[in-house]
């Protein structure tokens, strides 16, 4: 089998679908470092078999503008949804989920900025295994 030269550049999924990742999650721009900081407080990340896993945040449906603003941010595919469920706070609670399923994104998000210094942003999020 032939050796890969070392400057070789490995194509990722997002650049064979044509997608421009470069700024995503730049925290010198401000609407990256709010959401970088809405995803530490409110992110939920799950992790599965197979690298499969995605990022959530479930807020009242209230606030669904401010999820629809982080999916036009993401360069990656994602959804919103609600729901209406009971809790053990109320009967009825109508809420908004957006979910973010792309490894290319998560990778990038776990990483962290190192333009900011700061650390990754998953990394604080709470692990729900499968």
């Amino acid at each position: 089998m032939a050796e890969r030269e070392p400057n070789a550049h490995q194509f990722t999924l997002d650049e064979a679908l044509g997608i421009d990742t470069a700024g995503f999650m730049d925290l010198e721009i401000p609407e990256y470092a709010y959401m970088f900081g809405f995803l530490q407080a409110d992110g939920h990340l799950s992790q599965q078999s197979r690298q499969r896993g995605r990022l959530t945040v479930e807020i009242n449906v209230r606030d669904i503008d401010l999820l629809r603003r982080f999916q036009e941010l993401t360069p990656h595919k994602s959804s919103i949804t609600e729901r209406t469920r009971s809790t053990n706070f109320t009967e009825t609670s109508h809420t908004a989920l957006w979910s973010l399923y792309s490894l290319e994104a998560r990778t990038k998000l776990n990483r962290g900025s190192t333009k900011s210094g700061c650390a990754p942003l998953l990394s604080g999020l709470p692990v729900l295994e499968a």
